[in-house]
């Protein structure tokens, strides 16, 4: 199966204020690959914490998926 992360899925999924259950079976995906438009990267890393430590967290953390560059199936 394939999964694409919302920006709000991930920034809710670092800040652990997810449902226990929607972190675990997060958690699984990311273990398995897991895809991020580019539009998502920009908004995700756009999400300043200011907290240097979380930051650099949260860039690894998007950096570890896929990144689907623009194109006609991702604006569709």
């Amino acid at each position: 199966m394939i999964y694409i992360f919302d920006s709000n899925a991930i920034i809710d999924y670092l800040s652990a204020s997810l449902p226990s259950k929607a972190m675990v079976t997060i958690h699984r995906i990311v273990d398995q690959g897991f895809f991020v438009s580019v539009i998502t990267k920009i908004e995700t890393l756009g999400f300043a914490s200011g907290n240097t430590k979380v930051d650099s967290y949260t860039k690894s953390f998007v950096n570890l998926g896929i990144i689907l560059e623009l194109g006609p199936d991702i604006v569709q």
